[in-house]
């Protein structure tokens, strides 16, 4: 890291006052769509470089973001120079690799999920984020939504009572990068795939650990991960039922949240119920502007830039010094941590 950008982290929270330069190791579509787009645009963040093996790819980045270094290796990205902030967007066997070498480098952290493979590569990478002292965000969506943030706003506030049970129900069509459905790339399937971003909600939710009560894998398409799991956890009493596939050829997903005063359904879009009594719903976080009856809403604004907001957030974190993001590496193990609980009780 440039150290007359952003000096170590501690109790001063010193505040960069030059541009932080990034760099993006994996040029797959969040790189394109989110990342890249999102280090070009902040007036105080220099887009350095990107890293991806595939020749091809990285030429069209590199004719799309002007003035792009493009390197076929991470590690060459890593110790090109002077970064100050990296998003690790490559498969999740890379993830570890990448994290370790980018933290020995006062390297500040923007990983996509899944963390790691494993809680023992997980703890690794906690251990090399805490020694250097810098700043790491996972890739969990659902904090960022504005329909989820209500939510735990209004869980925060207590107005659903006492939490009595919750359900996720998540399925799309199969992702199309070959790697999800090998093994030891991806370290599993549809768990790996959509459960980071729902344990990560639960975790934020209720603050511990989860016991996994069941789990049931299933390989309805496929034959080296699943692609149908359906999921029981318990925290401290309260039962979360999670079922996640990759069999629809449409999203599908719904949450449920049941208090002692009041039930919560909501997805990335809608977010309806019943709280004390009084009905509500929000689209994307907003109130109707106009209701005639239960038939017609007038919306406002109807779009949900998360991604751009959870990469504003990271840059606004290693601006200020503060390494107290909304998911950092120790969320990021105890995710990992509640993933293999659930693989070995769908083994078992």
């Amino acid at each position: 890291m440039n150290q007359n950008n952003v000096s170590s982290l501690d109790s001063s929270r010193q505040i960069s006052t030059e541009q932080l330069r990034a760099g993006v190791i994996g040029g797959g579509n969040i790189a394109e769509r989110a990342h890249l787009p999102a280090y070009t645009e902040h007036k105080k963040v220099d887009l350095v470089g990107i890293a991806d093996p595939d020749e091809e790819r990285r030429s069209y980045l590199e004719s799309k973001f002007s003035g792009l270094a493009t390197y076929r290796d991470g590690s060459q990205l890593i110790d090109s120079g002077d970064l100050d902030l990296v998003s690790i967007c490559s498969p999740p066997s890379t993830h570890k690799k990448y994290f370790i070498q980018a933290a020995n480098n006062n390297c500040h952290i923007f990983c996509e999920k899944p963390l790691a493979l494993t809680p023992t590569e997980a703890q690794r990478m906690v251990e090399a984020a805490q020694q250097s002292g810098i700043v790491t965000l996972l890739g969990y969506a659902y904090q960022f939504m504005s329909n989820f943030t209500r939510v735990i706003e209004m869980v925060d506030a207590g107005l659903l009572g006492d939490i009595v049970e919750a359900h996720t129900t998540i399925f799309s069509s199969p992702p199309v990068a070959g790697w999800y459905f090998d093994p030891d790339v991806s370290g599993g399937g549809v768990v790996k795939d959509k459960c980071p971003h729902i344990f990560d909600f639960y975790h934020t939710i209720f603050d511990i650990q989860p016991r996994v009560t069941s789990a049931e894998l299933r390989f309805k398409n496929t034959t080296s991960v699943e692609d149908i799991a359906t999921i029981g956890l318990n925290y401290e009493g309260i039962d979360v039922n999670v079922s996640v596939g990759w069999t629809h050829d449409r999203w599908y997903h719904l949450n449920e949240l049941v208090g002692t005063d009041g039930i919560l359904r909501f997805n990335d879009e809608r977010l309806q119920g019943n709280v004390r009594g009084h009905k509500l719903q929000y689209k994307n976080g907003e109130l109707p502007r106009l209701q005639l009856g239960p038939l017609y809403q007038l919306w406002g604004r109807t779009e949900d830039n998360y991604e751009r907001r959870r990469l504003n957030h990271f840059i606004t974190h290693c601006i200020n010094g503060d390494d107290e993001t909304y998911a950092p590496v120790t969320q990021g193990l105890a995710i990992t941590q509640t993933i293999e609980d659930v693989y070995d009780a769908g083994s078992s």
